[in-house]
């Protein structure tokens, strides 16, 4: 093998290794995205309006949070035996929102009503969960479990309403232009109801040497109703008249 041959059949493998490194970083130092990969980026949420610009603001509902703290029954000590510490859990239902939204009437050619509507909304459902002060058991005191039921409230949805575009139609051999009318659009009120878990007492009690437990009590839990106000674009017309005067609308 002469020398140039011999140096040709080190360098091709080299060179090979290297324009395939190079295809794998895209010839730019950087690895490429690919459209699936880019496609998945997350996309922000749409801003909530502030202002309509072809209808009115409907505002926002603010749903407070709830929060009940923990009950911490300590550990006794009752005729020789410990009953241990528990805890029972609070509650904690995070504030909620339902987003600003806006009504719209189309804009219209003259001699036309745009078309109009009101977009759906809806309130979510709540959950209130049961709870229970454990039963008592130890140096001749017995004393039942107490025990709260939960509380629930489905979620609440009013659908969107909406109406066409209508205009007038101006008769071929003159006479009177017909009135049109855009019926008034409603979306109906909703109200998620108030939920009540009741408050719980375990009563204090004693034994015959006159060692006792302390009574032990979990407050009441409220969720107040929410309520989304009824929505109304009102209706609208245009007058008939007769060709050639101006619209009386």
């Amino acid at each position: 093998m002469s020398r140039k041959s011999a140096i040709t059949s080190v360098l091709a493998p080299l060179l090979a290794i290297m324009l395939a490194a190079c295809g794998a970083m895209g010839g730019g130092g950087a690895e490429r995205q690919s459209p699936a990969a880019r496609s998945a980026a997350p996309e922000s949420a749409p801003a909530e309006p502030t202002g309509c610009r072809h209808g009115e603001l409907i505002p926002a509902v603010d749903i407070p949070a709830v929060h009940a703290d923990p009950v911490v029954i300590p550990e006794v000590r009752i005729g020789g035996e410990v009953v241990p510490e528990v805890t029972i859990l609070g509650v904690d239902l995070p504030a909620q929102r339902i987003p600003a939204q806006c009504t719209e009437i189309k804009p219209a050619p003259g001699g036309c009503l745009g078309a109009a509507s009101i977009p759906p909304v809806s309130i979510p459902a709540v959950e209130i969960p049961p709870v229970e002060i454990p039963g008592l058991d130890a140096g001749g005191i017995k004393l039942d479990p107490v025990r709260a039921e939960g509380a629930s409230a489905p979620a609440q949805h009013a659908e969107g309403v909406s109406t066409p575009e209508v205009c007038q139609t101006e008769p071929k051999d003159g006479g009177v232009v017909l009135s049109v009318v855009r019926p008034p659009l409603v979306r109906a009120p909703l109200v998620r109801p108030r939920l009540m878990r009741g408050n719980l007492i375990r009563p204090y009690a004693c034994n015959d040497r006159n060692e006792c437990v302390p009574a032990v009590e979990v407050p009441a839990l409220e969720v107040p109703a929410v309520e989304v106000r009824a929505v109304e674009i009102p209706a609208a017309e245009l007058r008939a008249y007769e060709v050639g005067e101006k619209n009386g609308s």
